[in-house]
């Protein structure tokens, strides 16, 4: 998994959450702004990939779905 962009129900909210090597990168925030931006380090490649799928379908099972990069410019 490169990059997932996920927009809530309302479309009001965003989360974009993209792995690079053994990192994970997330932004969320309210569609239309920059969002906030964290990162988090696991010891694998392996790890990233597996908590960044996780994080999809935490986010898909609380009515997410997913978005292109325009949706939530």
């Amino acid at each position: 998994m490169n990059i997932q962009v996920l927009r809530s129900a309302d479309g009001k909210q965003f989360e974009i959450i993209q792995v690079t090597g053994k990192a994970v990168g997330m932004r969320a925030g309210k569609v239309g702004k920059r969002g906030k931006s964290t990162t988090t380090a696991y010891p694998t490649i392996a790890k990233a990939e597996a908590a960044a799928k996780a994080r999809v379908k935490e986010l898909i099972a609380s009515g997410y779905a997913p978005a292109t990069l325009a949706d939530i410019s």
